[in-house]
């Protein structure tokens, strides 16, 4: 059991990782991201990069494993994004004062040869300078910080057996539903189960906030197991 409740709190807690916040805030569907078009230089000219109707006012970005910079960055924590950038950054620097003064010819002829793949680091660089920009403008605010805190309140076992002030807060807010019930399975998983008092109190608040149909997600969850009365002690630790 305690394995499970582990697996379980993994898969839902909020991802923290480079790719991972991207698709928490600006949701990756098939390789393709959508991010406001404002905070990124018109000039653009990546082919990896595709103006949306102009309407929309997004841009459309491709984030797959052909982009070095992006393999790289996609799975480190969000807090290591900074360096790698960083470290790009003085490394293009570098590269591009070495191209002044004399050369001879076949000094040229390499600078030319790596021209090009200055330029997409230099393109790579702008671009994901820009997203972590964003990233960090999302994980800045006290709503997201509080929910992390909650999380991890969850996963050391704090205040299992009693409702949530939290949740109950993003309830009444009517916050996004599966938010909501997200964190109640994780308060599920970590003690395993609910008391039937907790239970029931999330489900009479929810109804209030969100509705009788509320009730049927509520439902499927308890049919799966991530959300369950607690019976007996604790196993997870």
């Amino acid at each position: 059991i305690m394995d499970r409740s582990i697996d379980i709190l993994s898969a839902l807690a909020t991802q923290l990782t480079y790719e991972g916040l991207i698709d928490e805030f600006y949701d990756i569907n098939n390789t393709t991201v959508n991010f406001p078009a404002d905070k990124f230089s018109s000039s653009s000219d990546d082919v990896n990069f595709s103006r949306v109707a102009p309407s929309t006012e997004m841009k459309q970005i491709m984030l797959n494993s052909k982009e070095e910079l992006y393999v790289e960055l996609r799975d480190k924590n969000f807090n290591a994004v900074g360096p790698v950038l960083s470290r790009l950054a003085k490394t293009i620097t570098t590269a591009a004062s070495e191209r002044h003064g004399e050369k001879t010819i076949q000094e040229l002829k390499k600078i030319v040869e790596t021209l090009p793949k200055l330029k997409a680091n230099e393109m790579s660089l702008a671009n994901h300078t820009t997203i972590a920009s964003l990233i960090k403008d999302h994980i800045s605010q006290y709503e997201f910080l509080d929910e992390l805190s909650c999380e991890q309140d969850f996963m050391m076992c704090v205040d299992l057996d009693k409702p949530s002030e939290f949740i109950e807060g993003m309830i009444c807010k009517q916050k996004p539903i599966e938010k909501v019930l997200r964190l109640i399975c994780m308060q599920s998983a970590a003690g395993n189960g609910l008391k039937q008092k907790v239970l029931d109190g999330y489900k009479k608040e929810i109804v209030h906030s969100y509705g009788i149909e509320a009730l049927l997600k509520l439902g499927r969850l308890e049919k799966s197991g991530l959300i369950k009365v607690q019976m007996g002690s604790r196993s997870y630790n």
